[in-house]
């Protein structure tokens, strides 16, 4: 689905901003409930959304940024950045196959967006649950009729 609006957000000091052009196609937009991303965000699932690079932009606190990979060998494919004085999240860089065709994302997460209307807006509500196998919360309480994918999916063109 596409954003209508453009969109912004910051972190938690509001020293790193960043901005999501309008029209931006949102590719990927769920809830992961895998261990990796439960121990980077302190939370037993996250919602993300993720877009082409270039529909995201940091506007502010560049310098600040800091990223973090867990495996060496996957620097160049994916990275976890943060702000450097108060440690929240701010996205990831990913390289995700998408129709047999490599494609460099950036993930990010509505809860971060300043517009708490926008974050709730149709366009930015997920679409599916992923890595539900990995999940420490009953899935089954979640009624919201989206798919449950055990693992990452295979993603179609």
């Amino acid at each position: 689905m596409n954003t209508k609006d453009a969109a912004s957000g910051h972190c938690y000091c509001e020293s790193v901003t960043f901005k999501i052009r309008e029209n931006t196609e949102l590719l990927l937009n769920g809830y992961c409930h895998c261990s990796d991303c439960r121990r980077a965000n302190a939370c037993n699932l996250y919602h993300y959304v993720y877009l082409k690079e270039e529909d995201f932009e940091i506007t502010g606190g560049e310098d600040l940024l800091s990223w973090y990979v867990k495996d060496a060998d996957t620097s160049d494919s994916f990275r976890r950045y943060f702000c450097s004085k108060c440690g929240t999240r701010t996205h990831n860089f990913r390289i995700v196959d998408i129709g047999g065709k490599p494609e460099r994302l950036i993930g990010t997460f509505p809860s971060l967006l300043g517009d708490l209307e926008v974050a709730k807006s149709e366009a930015w509500r997920p679409t599916e649950h992923i890595f539900t196998s990995e999940s420490i919360l009953n899935v089954n309480l979640f009624n919201d009729g989206l798919p449950r994918h055990p693992a990452m999916p295979t993603r179609g063109s």
